[in-house]
């Protein structure tokens, strides 16, 4: 199955509308179309005989018979989305009216070979499947690491040994019978944001990602910024000089000039070996308890109440994501920054200190900074973001 975008036919372009919620009615889907209200009215029964949308009645406010709106079907089909990342798989399932109607969690274990992690991934789909007599019409998947969307594959994921071209897309669609997208995860996370989530209605922001990599998500006038391979947003590569009282793990090399990478310092992964070293250095610490099974839940609830460990190392990771944050705001001038990931279980103070470092650009318009805030779409956000991606690349098959 061909994963690149067909032209869209009238009936794609009016559920699109439908779905947008800015077209209901078949005399608003000819003026937007540009055809005769005859044309829009075959077009919308064609529709409504496919089972893809419904009219209902509402009360009417003047004398005459009730308006009709057009709504999408709920029971048409459902989407998935998969997220997936070094810990867990994530799914969710969407109706046709774009309702959340399943979710399921899969956890990655430590040693997961690739194939063991696909399979982990199909089981997590069949978890959200639809009932028997529902149709699945398509399923996004969230991929971290490099990805190929046209070809669907999933070039490289350096966190697990052997994870190299896998192609992930054509591997699912020979389970499940129904196309595959591939996205990178973050920017899945940016259209969940786009569609649902803190972005929507805003022509130009970031959705800034850090998990056990860094990345971002740009959205530039109202679209999904790529880049000519892809890789637009890959800002946990920018190469950095080891910040002061920063080491590398035992074992893990630097870049050949003596630099290291950003998420060297700032992911998840990292910021939890910092101070696993730090306890190995006899660094006073309450976390001192726990040195066998640090987690970043324990480093960031530290962190809050004043331990000096953990608060060294968040000032050393938020010092990083900040010098990036400004080179995005003075690259990309949004007008929003959305944070996404673990780290926002820090509340507003981690807003709070980014906003800090964008006070320091004192060159720029103090009027032209962006608001920087948590995302408020929980665990799932790249979940809905990959079945966001499925409902944008979905075509309904020509109604005759």
């Amino acid at each position: 199955m061909s994963r690149s975008e067909s032209p869209p036919s009238l009936e794609d372009k009016m559920l699109k509308l439908i779905r947008a919620g800015a077209s209901q009615s078949r005399i608003r889907l000819a003026r937007a179309l540009h055809v005769s209200p005859a044309t829009a009215s075959t077009y919308v029964d064609r529709l409504i005989v496919a089972g893809f949308v419904i009219e209902s009645r509402s009360a009417g406010t003047v004398a005459g018979r009730p308006p009709v709106h057009l709504e999408l079907n709920p029971g048409a089909g459902e989407f998935i989305g998969i997220d997936f990342e070094a810990s867990r798989i994530l799914a969710v399932a969407l109706d046709f009216a774009h309702r959340l109607v399943r979710s399921s969690e899969q956890r990655i274990d430590p040693g997961d070979t690739p194939a063991a992690i696909i399979a982990k991934i199909a089981r997590a789909t069949e978890d959200v499947q639809p009932p028997a007599g529902a149709p699945l019409l398509g399923i996004g998947i969230g991929v971290p690491g490099f990805v190929d969307q046209e070809k669907g594959i999933s070039i490289s994921w350096p966190l697990v040994a052997g994870w190299k071209n896998i192609p992930l897309a054509a591997e699912m669609e020979s389970v499940f019978k129904v196309p595959i997208w591939l996205e990178h995860n973050i920017r899945s996370m940016a259209l969940a944001e786009l569609w649902i989530g803190a972005g929507a209605g805003i022509d130009h922001f970031i959705c800034l990602g850090v998990r056990s990599g860094t990345a971002a998500g740009i959205v530039r006038d109202g679209q999904l910024l790529r880049g000519h391979h892809g890789l637009a947003g890959e800002i946990g590569l920018v190469p950095i000089r080891p910040p002061a009282g920063f080491s590398l793990p035992q074992g893990k090399a630097g870049l050949q000039s003596g630099r290291i990478l950003a998420q060297d310092v700032i992911s998840a992964r990292a910021i939890v070996r910092d101070v696993e070293s730090c306890l190995r250095e006899g660094q006073d610490s309450a976390l001192q308890i726990h040195r066998d099974h640090i987690t970043l839940e324990k480093v960031l609830e530290a962190d809050g109440l004043g331990d000096p460990v953990a608060q060294a190392v968040m000032d050393r990771a938020i010092g990083v994501l900040g010098d990036l944050v400004q080179q995005l705001v003075l690259h990309h001038n949004p007008q929003r920054i959305i944070l996404t990931g673990p780290l926002t279980e820090l509340g507003e103070r981690l807003p709070r200190r980014l906003r800090a470092r964008l006070d320091e650009l004192e060159a720029y318009p103090v009027q032209e900074l962006p608001e920087i805030i948590n995302s408020q779409l929980g665990p799932f956000v790249g979940a809905l973001g990959a079945a966001a991606l499925a409902i944008q690349q979905w075509r309904p098959e020509p109604v005759s």
